[in-house]
């Protein structure tokens, strides 16, 4: 994406050197390729939230630390792992 927008503004760059230029139809092309960026960079920044919609956020809650982890086996002999090492303390 940050690439996208770098290149928009070089377009930008190059469209605004040929307007200083002095020739025929070169304010017409400049203002064509300003056109043109503007609509690219309207484009880009509709879009981009629109692709992390479907994104789902972290959870809200914390994670407890005596919980215990899944094992890849459930049948497996041995003990859930607790998340943290030692005592956990509840805190209120």
């Amino acid at each position: 994406m940050i690439a996208s927008l770098i290149g928009m503004l070089n377009l930008l760059l190059a469209a605004t050197e040929l307007a200083l230029t002095p020739g025929g139809g070169a304010p017409l092309l400049a203002m064509a390729l300003a056109a043109a960026v503007v609509a690219a960079t309207v484009v880009v920044l509709t879009l981009v939230p629109a692709l992390g919609a479907g994104i789902a956020p972290p959870s809200p809650r914390p994670i407890d630390p005596s919980a215990p982890l899944a094992q890849s086996d459930p049948d497996a002999s041995g003990h859930p792992r607790p998340r943290a090492p030692g005592l956990s303390i509840r805190v209120a």
